[in-house]
C-alpha cells in the first residue's frame, strides 16, 4: 500500500463532492435510459423467438411455398 497519503483540503473535498452531484443526474439517466433499451430488446427477442418456434413447426412444404410466396409479393412491390 502507498504510505503517502494525499491531503485534501476543504475546498478540495468540497469541489469533488459538486462535481459527484453534478455528474449523478446524467449517470442516472443513462442507467434509465439502457434499462428501457434493455426492455425494448428483450421483447423483440421474445418475439423473434416466439416467430422462429411457429416457424419451426411447420411442415418442410409450407415453409417453402411461404417462402415463395413472399419473394412473390417483393416482386409484385418493387
Amino acid at each position: 500500500m502507498n504510505d503517502t497519503a494525499v491531503t485534501l483540503g476543504d475546498a478540495d473535498v468540497i469541489e469533488r463532492l459538486a462535481r459527484l452531484r453534478a455528474l449523478l443526474p446524467v449517470m442516472a439517466e443513462d442507467l434509465a435510459i439502457a434499462r428501457r433499451r434493455a426492455a425494448t430488446l428483450a421483447a423483440e427477442n421474445e418475439r423473434l423467438a416466439a416467430r422462429v418456434r411457429e416457424l419451426e413447426t411447420r411442415p418442410a412444404g409450407a415453409r417453402a411455398t411461404t417462402s415463395r410466396r413472399r419473394r412473390e409479393r417483393v416482386r409484385e412491390s418493387s
